[in-house]
Formats: C-alpha cells, sequence, structure tokens
C-alpha cells in the first residue's frame, strides 16, 4: 500500500466540503496470500516495507509464525503514506525528506555495490542509490520509534496515531481494528434514525445498482449509510454478517429479513461490504431520475455499445458468476424485451424506478444494537 496505488476518481469540490471523492485502491500486482507469503520472497516498494520485513530481505530473520502480523506490514505502509500527506514536504518517516523510487532504483553505472560472497549487502559510498538503501536498513534495524517532526501540523491527535503505526517493535504496533480506536480516528457513530433497507426483485437489479452505488460521490445520504454501517459493524471488520444483520431487524418477519439479506449478499460470501449494504438503504428515490439514468447509461456504454445498449452475452459476461444467464434472461422477459436483442439503459432505469412495488423492504429503527 503506497500513495500512488490510491486514485481519486473524481476531484475535491471546495464548494461541497462535507462531500467526500471516491478514492479506490489499484495494482493489485504483488497481492499474495497468506500461505503465498509464508514461502514468497520479499517484495513491494522499498519506501514502504515495514523494519520486519527489511530485515528478512537481508536475511537477518524469518517469516511471521502468527499470521496476522503480515497485516502490520500493511498498517507500518498507512504510517509512511500518512507520514507523507501530513507533511509539508511529502518526507518519508525516520528520513525527513522526500525519495522518490526512483532515487533507489538508479544505481549508476560505476556502482560497485551489491551482495557479497557471506551474504550481506555491501554499498557503494558514491552512489546516490546505494546511500539511501544503506540509510533505510539503518532505520529498519535501529530500535528508535518515530520523533514526529515539526513538519506535521496536524495536531497532537494525529501524531499519536503517527507514532503507532510507525512502531518499529511490532508486537505492539496496532492491528487494523486497534487503529480506528486511536483518537484521531476513533468516533461514536450517530444514528442516521430510521432507514429502509431494500432488495430489488431482480439480482440482476441488484448487482447493477451496487455498480451505481460505488460511482456514487460520499454526500450527505451515503453519509447516512456509512454512519448506519459503522453501528452494525462495532468490531471495524468492515463487514456485517448474517446475524448482525438479523439482530437489527428482530421486530420484521425473519423471511423478509433473510430475503434482504440474501439479495444484498451479491458475491455471496455470508457476509455485506459497505458498497453491499449501502445499496440496501440508500434512498434511491431521493436521486433525481435523469442521475441515475445518467449511471445506469455510463455503465451500459461500458458493458455494451456509446449509445448505452448492451446483448446478453455482453451483460454476462460483465456479471461473470454473480447473476447466472438463466436470471438475465428471465430479466430480459420481466422487462419485456426478447433475449435475443438488447437491452437499452433507459429501459433498465424506467424498470429500477417502477419496481418499488415489487421490492422486498424491512426498516430499522436506527437504536444500536
Amino acid at each position: 500500500l503506497k500513495p500512488d496505488n490510491f486514485l481519486c476518481i473524481e476531484g475535491f469540490e471546495p464548494a461541497n466540503p462535507e462531500t467526500v471523492p471516491r478514492v479506490v485502491v489499484t495494482d493489485y500486482g504483488l497481492l499474495r496470500t497468506l500461505e503465498q507469503m509464508e514461502t514468497h520472497t520479499v517484495c513491494g516498494d522499498p519506501r514502504y516495507l515495514s523494519p520486519e520485513r527489511w530485515i528478512q530481505q537481508l536475511g537477518g530473520g524469518d517469516a511471521p509464525q502468527d499470521r496476522l502480523r503480515y497485516q502490520k506490514d500493511d498498517v507500518w505502509a498507512m504510517g509512511v503514506t500518512l507520514h507523507e500527506l501530513l507533511s509539508s514536504d511529502g518526507s518519508l518517516p525516520f528520513l525527513g525528506r522526500h525519495v522518490s523510487l526512483q532515487d533507489f532504483m538508479s544505481h549508476t553505472e560505476e556502482c560497485e555495490g551489491g551482495m557479497t560472497k557471506s551474504g550481506e549487502l555491501a554499498y557503494d559510498p558514491r552512489c546516490p542509490a546505494c546511500q539511501i538503501t544503506e540509510e533505510m536498513e539503518k532505520v529498519a534495524r535501529r530500535h528508535d520509534d518515530l520523533e514526529v517532526s515539526d513538519k506535521i501540523t496536524a495536531g497532537p491527535e494525529a501524531t499519536e496515531l503517527l507514532k503507532a503505526l510507525l512502531r518499529k517493535d511490532s508486537s505492539i504496533r496496532p492491528h487494523s481494528k486497534g487503529v480506528f480506536e486511536l483518537p484521531w480516528l476513533a468516533s461514536t457513530p450517530k444514528s442516521p434514525g430510521q432507514l429502509e433497507f431494500a432488495a430489488q426483485p431482480d439480482a440482476a437489479c441488484q448487482v447493477l445498482l451496487n455498480v451505481v452505488m460505488w460511482r456514487l460521490c460520499h454526500d450527505a445520504e451515503v453519509k447516512k449509510c456509512y454512519d448506519a454501517f459503522c453501528l452494525f459493524d462495532k468490531g471495524h471488520s468492515g463487514r456485517v454478517t448474517r446475524q448482525r444483520f438479523k439482530e437489527a431487524f428482530a421486530n420484521e418477519s425473519g423471511d423478509s429479513v433473510e430475503r434482504v439479506f440474501d439479495m444484498g449478499d451479491v458475491d455471496g460470501n455470508e457476509s455485506l461490504d459497505f458498497n453491499e449494504f449501502a445499496t440496501l438503504c440508500f434512498n434511491w428515490s431521493a436521486m433525481e431520475v435523469e442521475t441515475l439514468g445518467k449511471h445506469i447509461h455510463e455503465l451500459f456504454v461500458d458493458i455494451g455499445n456509446d449509445k448505452g445498449h448492451a446483448y446478453l452475452k455482453q451483460l454476462s459476461s460483465f456479471f461473470g458468476e454473480a447473476v447466472p444467464e438463466s436470471g438475465l434472461q428471465t430479466l430480459f422477459r420481466r422487462m419485456e424485451v426478447d433475449p435475443n436483442s438488447f437491452l437499452k439503459d433507459t429501459t433498465v432505469r424506467d424498470f429500477i424506478v417502477s419496481s418499488k412495488s415489487t421490492r422486498t423492504v424491512i426498516t430499522w429503527d436506527g437504536s444500536s444494537f
């Protein structure tokens, strides 16, 4: 994890300071499963590697036995990222200055550094890249913790968070859940009040709305969904389990609650992530029909053609395993469209708007549980 891999889908609007632009994480080329991490060579941008991973790379340590320790590598990387964002000059912690990846990689042609026969790294004092790498190794091997410089002016709570994220000793560096308990990020979620959770009559429509939901800016309406999600997800797991969901709707029909959850769980993993959750409780009727149509049109342009038309095969390829082709054929027929023809974005928009009476709706009273 590093700043280069966080992409802002739209810019920040000064006129709407409460609206949070959509940000996505990209570049999963070095993603590894826990099993792979136990045998795989350490890899990644050296500027964001945790000290323990630096030591392992240099042959001075083993892979951690506690698998959760790998999560702490990402916590360290987020600490480095936060330091860059909060410092006045984008400096790296411990080094106190900005360093690019190119600075690490650009060894001079005359560089004589490298791995010695004894398995140790040798650094050429004439090569700037060697000097930076040696400096980073010294940082990794030292046991001192971060002294926050005057370049960080975000306040004492931000300073406390930085120090926690950048603990050299991984045994006292917090896990991701613990990070949310630190003062700068900790907050008592406020109830948005009563909310309706509605499942669409068709799985395909539910998935389509999930994609539309992903494209929305985090405005006041989405903020209500987020506040509700925080109350449902008290453990900061990033997911709401079926059991937890059912606890919130103890006064509703069990069958209705199960159906809403099943339709909302589009990836079928027995839990709702934020996007799935928000798709269920977002007030779609508050969105203008033209705005909804714009998002669906953009989606159908991505799936089909510039006119916003998509054929069954194109939709099937887009949905993958989330919606079987038979389900799409049923959707076509419900919209009174021949499955051998194409589906228009406007047809889908009108169907979603008009299907309110056929949705399964349950109501949460907004109370903690």
